[in-house]
């Protein structure tokens, strides 16, 4: 498990093998006679094993879990944290597709963080998009979005697909 403030999501890619796994057991194919992995690479093109990483942060629990399962169900790999400080920790080691920040924070608010990753050369170039509970009255200009709070989770997946559409790997997970 990682560190008191971080949770570990089940990578989607990590999911695919599960399920190949399931249908290898039900087609009746044993181990020796195939594997989840080959199963993946015959049934899927290997783009649609690339997943996107998302960094969420969000000091309340509850939308971390929310949001953490609702991208995990959309074929996303995702990493919380619990506190700005830590999300910029967390930023280097995990290196994400997209950060989705709350503005209101512990240790670092979502604002400063976003600041400090547009300055910094390795994160200057990941997507940043800022949520808030309050209507805030300025976007940081590089922002990708800024979502009020309570998140429409369709308007939500369809900024994550621009955002990290716009870095070359568009390729979704079958469903």
């Amino acid at each position: 498990m990682g560190a008191p403030g971080e949770n570990r999501i089940v990578p989607a890619s990590a999911r695919l093998l599960q399920c190949a796994d399931s249908i290898l057991r039900i087609w009746g194919i044993a181990a020796g006679g195939g594997n989840a992995q080959t199963a993946i690479i015959h049934f899927f093109p290997p783009a649609a094993l690339m997943t996107h990483k998302i960094l969420i942060v969000d000091d309340q629990q509850d939308a971390l879990d929310m949001l953490a399962a609702l991208f995990v169900w959309h074929g996303f790999d995702a990493v919380t944290a619990k506190d700005g400080q830590r999300a910029w920790e967390l930023l280097e080691r995990e290196r994400p597709d997209l950060i989705l920040a709350d503005y209101m924070l512990p240790k670092l608010n979502g604002l400063a963080l976003y600041h400090r990753a547009k300055l910094h050369p390795q994160t200057k170039d990941i997507p940043f998009m800022l949520m808030s509970g309050v209507p805030l009255t300025v976007k940081p200009s590089a922002a990708h979005a800024v979502l009020t709070k309570p998140i429409q989770f369709d308007a939500l997946l369809d900024e994550v697909h621009k955002a990290v559409g716009s870095r070359g790997q568009t390729a979704p997970l079958p469903s």
